[in-house]
């Protein structure tokens, strides 16, 4: 039976208490007074003026339901075995967790200790809680493995989100091509090694990239992939180079490393690599803008093997975006 007791601070208010020494369930600081009396709920409640802990109240009502651990009358598997997971203990705190065995909890936390049917029983006789969230993920993950058993497509599916839920970044190709991106559980969307899908049949894009590849590595991406960094919208398996045109034969070549162009720890460029691609582009004849900063920009040779407009000048071409030319002594394009 549970019993109850008002503590010095508060002689009017009854908590309900558990243990040894006996602390009350609402929070284990607190300790019945120094000369207590227990008394049993029905007996507090018949006392005029007498209230008792809401917290505590609470708590007890909810461990005079069917625990978690015991088989209901139902005959149905404990919620244990139905969600294929072992108790556990997280530090030295009193709550009892469920963990798939990975050495994780299902809220999270990482595993401390496992414990056997019999720990977990002790456990919660003396008035260890189970933690809610692993206990509302719990009852999802078993309903799951239910509609699972009937079908081996929604196995598959199971198994399939459980393995992004552990932080392994995915994608599967289905038949025909389409692709589903397993992370966001989405209809996947279409993604082009080397650019963005809209930028693959651009001329610029082709033909840059017909000089990078097969020696360089191009990373496949789709249209909403943000490579700046700055939003939330990107692959992070997406790793090496990746052409953006700029119009007029300029294009942009940046080097990804975990789908973002700068570096995570210290936002700059991966100028090793850019380096090595302004180098084969340049013996492709093709013209480099200095410096290279957090990309190549090249400009695609003409037929002729000189830049748009005739300049020769192999300098700065920053201003062509402006319509000004190169700033150099050959004006032909500015002229025209």
């Amino acid at each position: 039976m549970q019993v109850w007791a008002s503590t010095d601070s508060n002689p009017l208010l009854f908590h309900a208490f558990t243990g040894e020494p006996l602390s009350a369930r609402c929070n284990r600081r607190i300790h019945p007074a120094a000369d207590y009396v227990l008394f049993g709920e029905d007996q507090v409640r018949a006392m005029p003026g007498r209230d008792l802990c809401e917290r505590c109240t609470t708590k007890v009502a909810a461990l005079s339901k069917p625990a978690a651990l015991t088989v209901p009358e139902t005959d149905e598997a404990p919620l244990y075995q139905r969600a294929e997971v072992r108790h556990a203990a997280v530090g030295r705190g009193r709550r009892v967790h469920y963990s798939p065995s990975n050495d994780d909890t299902l809220c999270g936390k990482e595993v401390t200790a496992y414990l056997d049917l019999t720990e977990a029983a002790t456990r919660a006789k003396r008035g260890d809680e189970l933690c809610a969230r692993c206990f509302k993920a719990a009852e999802e993950r078993a309903y799951g493995i239910s509609l699972a058993a009937a079908s081996p497509l929604t196995r598959a599916a199971a198994e399939l989100v459980e393995f992004v839920e552990a932080g392994e970044p995915v994608r599967v190709v289905t038949e025909g091509g389409a692709e589903w991106i397993a992370s966001e559980c989405l209809p996947g969307r279409p993604a082009t090694p080397g650019s963005a899908p809209r930028h693959a049949a651009d001329p610029d894009v082709t033909a840059a990239l017909s000089v990078l590849a097969p020696d360089i590595r191009l990373a496949t991406i789709t249209d909403e992939h943000d490579y700046s960094g700055y939003g939330d919208e990107h692959d992070e398996t997406a790793f090496g180079a990746l052409v953006d045109p700029r119009g007029h034969g300029r294009v942009a070549v940046y080097w990804l490393v975990e789908g973002l162009y700068l570096s995570k720890e210290r936002r700059e460029p991966h100028r090793a690599e850019l380096g090595i691609i302004a180098g084969k582009m340049s013996a492709a004849g093709w013209s480099i803008e200095k410096p290279i900063s957090g990309c190549v920009f090249a400009w695609r040779p003409t037929t002729e093997g000189t830049m748009p407009g005739g300049c020769k000048c192999g300098g700065s071409f920053t201003g062509w975006r402006f319509g000004l030319g190169c700033g150099c002594s050959d004006r032909t394009a500015v002229e025209a």
